[in-house]
């Protein structure tokens, strides 16, 4: 049977046997890791390489400085074979803030542009860390292309020559001095990556020419620098729908003429009235002998004809309710057509594409 106080001894004996062993076993899964992430890279899997490559340079992972050395270089080698040149340099720089004398040459045939890549990187590092030498940002994005509004993204990469905090902004073109239409601020160290969905206040901007500008203030007194491009914006072609126009007879008449009666009758009632009234009240010129008769039916024939007349040519209009409600019912379905054909266009519009080109480079301040 084995005492309480022996369990004991042996428990704490094999913990500071595993305490004392855990840092080299977290040296050599450090170790075996980027000689796995090597043969990965040597076997065409720059995937795999990259994901190892990543837990070597976890902080958790507690990488001597050599390991983390090594871990960078082969990052930015596993990132070039992958086609993604910006976080390569990014990893190459990480490597050169550890070893600025670093060379790559026994690994440059892993990938064929590793080499050149990494000179360059070397020596805008060199560069950067030159107190004397000004500050200077450089701009690079897309020289033509075609984006839709909201969905895809306007990339912007700046590059100051040292760490430096970078606004974009982006004005009417020979109205710099106005409020900008969009603007973002970043850090670049090296590289800042500005990204624009084309909107400004929530809206689409306006086809048109635009002036974009970045500035990059580091920490010396110095003046910061500036780059400015002009880009050219505009909506590619869309088909849009043509409401249709309400035709000009197709409207009923709201109204129509009428002519009373009463007028007629009057007229007819005036001539007979006239024709009483000369025999009761004995006109002599009406009553005497030979035109009596005659005189008498002409006054009232004459009545009569202009109550006709009258009738005839009245031009008193009545409104025709049903006529009115047809095409009441009629205008308002082809405002509605009208409406919602405006609302697609200009759906159709904020969804169109958008061109855009970049102008001549032109430098101000230090660039």
């Amino acid at each position: 049977m084995i005492r309480p106080s022996s369990l004991l001894r042996v428990s704490l004996s094999v913990a500071t046997i595993l305490l004392l062993r855990a840092p080299l076993a977290r040296a050599q899964s450090a170790s075996l890791m980027l000689e796995s992430a090597r043969a990965q890279l040597e076997d065409v899997q720059p995937d795999t390489a990259a994901t190892l490559l990543i837990r070597v340079l976890d902080r958790r992972t507690s990488a001597s400085a050599a390991e983390q050395l090594r871990g960078w270089t082969l990052l930015g080698i596993a990132e070039m074979m992958r086609g993604r040149e910006v976080v390569a340099r990014q990893a190459f720089r990480r490597a050169l803030e550890r070893d600025a004398n670093l060379r790559v040459d026994s690994l440059a045939y892993l990938q064929s542009d590793v080499r050149q890549i990494f000179a360059a990187e070397k020596e805008a590092y060199r560069i950067e860390n030159t107190d004397d030498a000004p500050l200077t940002v450089a701009m690079r994005m897309s020289t033509d292309t075609t984006i839709v509004p909201f969905q895809g993204r306007y990339a912007i990469e700046v590059r100051p020559r040292r760490r430096a905090r970078v606004t974009a902004s982006l004005t009417p073109a020979g109205a710099e001095s106005a409020e900008p239409l969009w603007s973002d601020t970043t850090m670049a160290s090296p590289v800042g990556i500005f990204t624009w969905n084309l909107s400004t206040g929530g809206a689409v901007i306006r086809p048109g020419r635009y002036s974009l500008r970045v500035t990059a203030w580091d920490n010396s007194s110095r003046a910061p620098a500036t780059s400015i491009r002009t880009l050219v914006i505009s909506r590619l072609p869309v088909d849009t729908l043509v409401a249709p126009t309400m035709p000009d007879d197709s409207l009923l008449s709201e109204t129509q003429r009428a002519r009373p009666a009463s007028g007629l009758l009057a007229g007819v009632a005036l001539g007979a009235g006239a024709v009483a009234i000369t025999t009761l009240v004995g006109n002599k010129d009406l009553n005497s002998a030979g035109s009596a008769e005659p005189a008498r039916y002409i006054v009232a024939g004459a009545i009569s004809a202009a109550a006709i007349f009258g009738f005839l040519t009245s031009k008193r209009e009545k409104p025709v309710p049903e006529n009115i409600a047809f095409n009441q019912d009629l205008r308002d379905r082809y405002e509605r057509m009208q409406n919602e054909m405006t609302a697609e266009n200009h759906r159709r519009m904020a969804a169109a594409p958008m061109r855009i080109r970049m102008e001549a480079a032109r430098m101000d301040g230090t660039r």
